[in-house]
């Protein structure tokens, strides 16, 4: 098999250029992989959800016949760009793909929906009655906001017995062990509130953060979190800092790259720490409540303690913080270890956040906003020594490894069909981030990968 690599980027770019932001219909980009599968000669159908009033599609391309099929599945949204102007590499225009070398910049290039070309490429030339067990390509909508896609195929093919790989930037690894993946939405009510005193004068601040992928929050910079540090510190020196508004983050699974703050003091000379761009203006905000940061600064500290604590490794990110009417709603996102269970995980942090609110006599309300399940494969399972088969077969080194994020194979594991992961780019430090890239020699490796898997599972001798 000789892949075109020229045409393999024109394709990409185009699948770059459609815009398929989670929140907003995805339709654009799911007719345009089912008319690439149709062209491949697959049977193509839609799986369409109505989200409140958008429209969401799954595209599924189907070839040969039978039971126990071949799942290979892709998502295909991405999350929010975040500030355009740090998307250097495509000029400020986070869907501008631009090649350079051997890497293709924009968003999704990595995470995930050129692997889905990889797939498409790997088996267009495979004449039906070639098969004894059938392929199914999946194109899903939604991973990004709760694996809402890989849901809806789940329940509407029920009974669909298989083995999966699920598209996901590893470097070419298997993935075989994930985390699981809980957000929990807590919202507060903001404190009555009557007037400023007159030494008190409004200040905007500004946050600049550094958006990563939430599953490695080192690697980035919570531009939310730099507004309740500073106010902390501020309080050492002005008696009682009011905090008027806050917003920032766009999703709970990214590290919020901005946030925008309002707050009163009385100190003379604020501090201009580093990220933080602080400004005074005018005592004209209509104020009636407040936001309550030091029950939030507390909260977000105690998070921080039960994470260093727990007995095995897991993450958290406070990813988005918003006021909606007299209520402050806080998206904090915890990446839970395979061994643990995520309601434990969420029952434990629930019971410290009233532990906090009740010590600042507020009360909260608690929704679980989205609850993905993880994923722990035997080494020695069946699926495993298929990988390693079809890697042999494609002369690509085969190398087990772990992901700290979550993904729908670990959906699929929970629904009974055996599921690993794999995927062409890097991960940590690249997706859910600016000037995000894939590699074109990666993503033809894992087009050769994908051509052996069909070739040894689903083709007859």
């Amino acid at each position: 098999m000789n892949i075109n690599r020229k045409k393999l980027l024109k394709e990409a770019k185009k699948l770059i250029r459609l815009r398929s932001v989670t929140t907003a219909s995805n339709r654009a980009i799911a007719h345009h992989v089912g008319t690439l599968l149709k062209k491949g000669g697959f049977r193509v159908r839609y799986q369409s959800q109505k989200i409140g009033k958008i429209p969401f599609y799954n595209v599924i391309g189907a070839k040969g016949k039978g039971k126990r099929p071949l799942i290979l599945m892709t998502h295909l949204d991405t999350v929010p760009p975040g500030p355009h102007p740090l998307w250097t590499k495509t000029k400020g225009n986070p869907w501008n793909p631009v090649g350079e070398r051997n890497k293709i910049y924009g968003l999704g290039s990595a995470d995930t929906k050129l692997d889905i070309l990889s797939k498409i490429f790997a088996s267009a030339d495979m004449p039906t009655s070639s098969f004894k067990r059938p392929l199914i390509i999946v194109g899903t909508f939604g991973e990004e906001r709760g694996l809402l896609g890989v849901r809806v195929f789940c329940k509407r093919m029920k009974g669909l017995r298989g083995i999966a790989f699920v598209g996901e930037p590893s470097e070419l690894k298997w993935v075989h062990e994930h985390r699981g993946y809980v957000v929990l939405e807590i919202s507060i009510p903001m404190r009555s509130f009557s007037r400023l005193s007159p030494s008190q004068k409004i200040y905007r601040m500004k946050a600049v953060g550094k958006s990563t992928h939430s599953s490695t929050p080192e690697k980035g910079r919570n531009a939310i979190r730099l507004c309740f540090d500073f106010l902390k510190r501020l309080s050492l020196q002005d008696p009682d800092p009011v905090l008027l508004f806050i917003e920032g983050g766009t999703s709970p699974n990214q590290v919020p790259a901005e946030a925008m703050a309002l707050f009163a003091a009385s100190s003379q000379k604020i501090p201009s720490p580093p990220h933080l761009h602080i400004e005074k203006i005018a005592n004209r905000y209509p104020i009636s409540h407040t936001v309550p940061w030091k029950a939030l600064w507390e909260l977000f500290s105690t998070v921080d303690r039960g994470i260093r604590r727990w007995q095995r490794p897991m993450t958290s990110n406070v990813g988005v913080i918003r006021v909606e009417g007299r209520f402050l709603k806080v998206l904090v996102d915890f990446r839970v270890h395979a061994r643990d269970k995520n309601q434990e995980i969420l029952a434990f942090f629930k019971k410290k956040t009233k532990e906090v609110l009740r010590h600042y006599r507020l009360r909260g309300s608690f929704r679980i906003e989205r609850d993905g399940p993880s994923l722990s494969v035997s080494p020695g399972s069946p699926i495993i020594r298929l990988g390693r088969s079809a890697s042999r077969k494609a002369g690509i080194p085969f190398r087990l490894t772990k992901k700290p994020s979550c993904t729908e194979a670990g959906y699929l594991w929970e629904k009974g069909i055996p599921a690993l992961v794999f995927g062409a780019g890097k991960s940590a430090g690249n997706i859910h981030s600016p000037n995000e890239y894939n590699e074109l020699k990666q993503l033809e490796k894992a087009t050769y990968f994908y051509r052996a898997l069909i070739e040894t599972y689903c083709l007859k001798d």
